[in-house]
Formats: structure tokens, C-alpha cells, sequence
């Protein structure tokens, strides 16, 4: 977050970083512009994960191969429900978190899904 080092304050950074970060580190990249390693963004959460460059697509790959497996109709609601949790108080998410789950069971997807997984061989530990 430099921008203060070349005399322009952030916007949205401001809203959005101390969600995932905290206001302490916030305030500390947002005040001081310093730039920093990927091992410190991944410290303070900004990076999901590390991996070596070399490791990179094979990583990416995994990672999209588990979402591609989950059913669509799920992930399309999993991602509405991330997205109000933000925004709502604790007992108004569980309410639609619940509303969530009975929604999807309005569909096949939920016992297709659950007899595939349930069918698939363990993989070993």
C-alpha cells in the first residue's frame, strides 16, 4: 500500500484491509507504505498460501480440482452465503446459513452429490 509515499491517501484498502488483516496492521501498511515479502502477507493472511514457483501449477491445479468436484449448485449458494456473512450479525447468518441448507435440499443435488461421495474409495491418510 505505498500510495501515502507518493502523497495520495487509499479508499478502498481502507474499508477492506482491516477485515483481513486487522486495524493494527492495517494501520501500519496503510500509514507507512512499506512494502512487504510474501512471507509476511502470508503471516498476516493477505496470502492464502506459499508454495515454491516451481510447485505453482500443479498447486493451482489441486486447488481447482477440489472446487470442480463440490456440486455447482452448492458452491454458487456457499459463495452467496460468504459473501452476506460480512455484512450480517452472527444469529441473522445461522438463520440464513439454515434457510441455505434447506434450500439446496429443493434439488438432486445434495443425494447425488452425497451418494458419489459416499461410493468414492478413502484415500489413504
Amino acid at each position: 500500500m505505498p500510495e501515502v509515499r507518493v502523497g495520495v491517501p487509499m479508499v478502498i484498502e481502507v474499508a477492506l484491509l482491516p477485515r483481513l488483516v486487522g486495524w493494527c496492521r492495517a494501520r501500519e501498511l496503510l500509514l507507512t507504505g512499506n512494502i512487504i515479502d510474501a512471507k509476511s502477507a502470508h503471516a498476516m493472511g493477505l496470502v492464502q498460501r506459499l508454495v515454491p514457483s516451481t510447485d505453482l501449477d500443479g498447486t493451482i491445479n489441486a486447488w481447482l480440482d477440489s472446487i470442480l468436484a463440490a456440486g455447482p449448485a452448492a458452491l454458487r449458494d456457499q459463495k452467496e452465503l460468504l459473501n452476506a456473512w460480512v455484512q450480517l450479525d452472527l444469529e441473522t447468518a445461522i438463520e440464513t446459513s439454515a434457510c441455505g441448507v434447506a434450500n439446496a435440499y429443493r434439488t438432486e443435488e445434495p443425494r447425488r452429490m452425497t451418494s458419489k461421495f459416499l461410493s468414492a474409495k478413502p484415500k489413504a491418510w
